[in-house]
């Protein structure tokens, strides 16, 4: 595709209803893609590991959120530093991270506002390109993981006998054999 024009990167010229819609998005794809790795989890590990193996996949979610959240937040102020100095000039740029996102108007001249509002989108990509990266390099690594059918592995069991390793299925089994023996001395014995 190529170079992009800038009226179609992320901007200032976004509206309400599209961040709504991007953050509905967001949560439909986490709703998705977060138990995942629970479930492959279940079914590379023998039962007696699960717990653990589901524990450490549960850490591994908030810990990477969070260091990747740690992450982005020094892109994002390295880059909004930069991006004041080349766009807004004559702006103290300690004195706009300081007041923060909500509060820079208060502290920025009005012939001042549109390149305080720009440095702020740029460095806002940035944040926005990590996590796109990381989600790419996440995608590729997830090919190393191996592919195993979950369904398989229930069609092995019962082709072979097994049970789920607390003797319930054998125990039904026994028991509706022996359920079946006494119907037919009944049925036997009445005649």
């Amino acid at each position: 595709m190529g170079w992009v024009p800038n009226h179609r990167r992320l901007g200032t010229w976004h509206g309400t209803s599209n961040g709504t819609l991007q953050h509905l998005n967001l949560h439909f794809a986490s709703f998705l893609t977060n138990p995942q790795p629970i479930v492959a989890t279940q079914n590379a590990l023998p039962a007696s590991q699960n717990n653990l193996g589901m524990s450490l996949i549960i850490f591994a979610q908030y810990f990477g959120g969070s260091l990747f959240l740690a992450f982005a937040e020094l892109v994002f102020s390295h880059g909004l530093s930069q991006y004041l100095a080349s766009d807004a000039p004559n702006v103290n740029a300690a004195l706009v991270i300081e007041a923060g996102a909500t509060g820079f108007r208060s502290v920025v001249s009005a012939e001042d506002l549109p390149g305080v509002i720009n440095a702020y989108a740029k460095a806002d990509n940035w944040a926005f390109y990590l996590g796109t990266g990381i989600s790419g390099m996440a995608f590729l690594v997830s090919f190393g993981m191996g592919w195993r059918n979950p369904n398989k592995n229930e069609k092995r069991k019962e082709k072979k006998g097994e049970s789920n390793g607390s003797g319930d299925e054998e125990k039904t089994r026994a028991g509706e054999t022996s359920r079946n023996v006494d119907e037919e001395k009944v049925r036997v014995e009445g005649l």
